[in-house]
């Protein structure tokens, strides 16, 4: 039941890393930018009260506990046995560390909430005061970085998929490299089309001063185009690298890790500097004038507002983009989220079926029948040209399939026999290699069922 591998260590890294990311973004939510704490839009009189502070010292208290709960809930899935165990431990962690920290925040704005409502500050609705600021500077200001900074990352994306028609030949493992890299190309595309589509959000509006509006325009600009633009270079070398290793799990692994790490360390310096700038640029705002949206970010962070068309909205502090929950598109993503977001188990569970389930072989009507939770393969016995039988599995590296420690399913590249078809355990004693005219298969029966194969062949 309890056992240690690198797998489960890779594993619980890779998932562990989204936990201090969760609880410093969240710890960060009290810092007060652009007039708003946790969701709610405070003057700065209101921010400085006692009772704000009583309010963000029991958020504080409770985010703290909630996260050393999780951080603890999270070793066990590291000593877990099998690999479908641990990674089914780890899907259902990931859905609380998603929602868990966020109750503190709820509570905290609800009672931010209250005590506006209190004090008198809250407005409903369409009572808000309309602000009028001069976004000619705005417009003048903008320089277009070049569109050709995204090139060479488009061409890297794309050297990969040209490689795999010069070479690779054909076959369902030439398909999946191809569609592989082609998804890669394409997240490179992406990153310079976010970019565009960015310039056209709205002006980072805090009050009527038209010099701050300006500022913290600009920044919001800079560092979502050095986001996107660094990432797409990240994409494209990460494309050719994964190419030149595709056969290598362990560089597979490694390249991974450091692509991944990299493109957090980047989306977090950034995310954490344009949050920094906006609390210092409006650390003295909301004495008089200020803007006040509150009542269309349902719990201080879901954007609902019917009145606004547009689909893509900037989230309030930071530098990233959020839906309009009131419009289709916002509906469907949001459905289509937390249908994902739920359905993260079954992956895990999937994968215990797919360890636990035993293989079964059978013969009928002159047929070898591989059976694993469906039929996997038949193999007409008249079609079989050798049959050779091994005390020892080669070294295998996975093209399309599973690779656990009790199951071998899917395309291997075999040492000494190529590009095969396996179905096995690799902890048997045995295994039968099946050459047809097509394909080599590599199985792993009873003795008995190895037994008539071998003695069909000879006849």
């Amino acid at each position: 039941m309890f056992g240690f591998s690198w797998i489960n260590l890779f594993m619980f890294l890779m998932f562990f890393i989204t936990l201090p990311i969760i609880y410093f973004t969240s710890r960060n939510e009290w810092k007060a930018k652009k007039n708003i704490m946790l969701g709610v839009t405070l003057t700065k009189e209101l921010r400085k009260s006692d009772k704000v502070e009583n309010i963000g010292k029991v958020y504080r208290k409770e985010l703290d506990t909630a996260c050393l709960i999780l951080a603890l809930a999270g070793i066990p899935g590291l000593f877990l046995k099998h690999v479908s165990v641990s990674m089914t431990w780890y899907m259902f962690w990931l859905i609380a560390v998603i929602i868990v920290p966020y109750i503190p925040f709820v509570r905290g704005w609800k009672s931010l909430r209250a005590l506006k409502r209190q004090s008198g500050y809250e407005i409903a609705g369409q009572e808000a005061q309309t602000i009028y600021v001069d976004l000619s500077a705005i417009t003048e200001s903008r320089k277009e970085p070049s569109p050709l900074w995204y090139l060479p990352p488009m061409v890297m994306g794309l050297v990969p998929c040209v490689l795999c028609f010069a070479f690779w030949g054909t076959g369902s493992f030439w398909v999946m490299e191809l569609c592989y890299f082609s998804m890669f190309a394409c997240i490179v595309l992406f990153f310079a089309m976010a970019y565009k589509a960015y310039r056209h959000q709205r002006a980072e509006m805090v009050d009527d001063r038209t010099e701050l509006t300006l500022a913290l325009t600009r920044v919001r600009h800079y560092n979502w185009h050095k986001m996107m633009l660094w990432s797409s270079w990240l994409t494209g070398v990460f494309t050719l690298a994964m190419y030149f290793t595709f056969k290598h799990v362990a560089w597979i692994l490694l390249v991974t890790v450091v692509y991944t790490v990299l493109l957090l360390v980047l989306a977090i310096q950034t995310e954490f500097t344009v949050r920094r700038v906006q609390e210092k640029l409006t650390r003295d705002s909301g004495d008089q004038i200020y803007e006040d949206e509150d009542h269309y970010w349902l719990w201080g962070s879901f954007y609902y507002n019917p009145n606004d068309r547009h689909v893509l909205k900037n989230n309030r502090t930071g530098m990233n983009m959020t839906m309009n929950l009131a419009t289709r598109t916002g509906k469907g993503f949001a459905i289509f989220t937390v249908i994902m977001i739920l359905s993260l188990p079954f992956f895990g569970i999937r994968l215990m079926a797919e360890e636990f389930t035993p293989i079964n072989f059978s013969l009928k009507n002159e047929t070898l029948v591989v059976n694993h939770l469906k039929e996997e393969y038949t193999v007409d016995l008249e079609d079989i040209l050798s049959a050779e039988v091994l005390d020892e599995l080669p070294r295998t590296g996975k093209d399309i399939g599973t690779n656990m420690d009790t199951l071998l399913k899917g395309q291997f590249r075999v040492d000494g026999y190529g590009t095969c078809k396996l179905c096995l355990n690799p902890k048997e004693d045995q295994f039968l290699v099946i050459v047809t005219e097509d394909r080599t298969y590599i199985f792993s029966p009873e003795d008995e069922v190895i037994q008539t194969v071998i003695d069909l062949v000879k006849d």
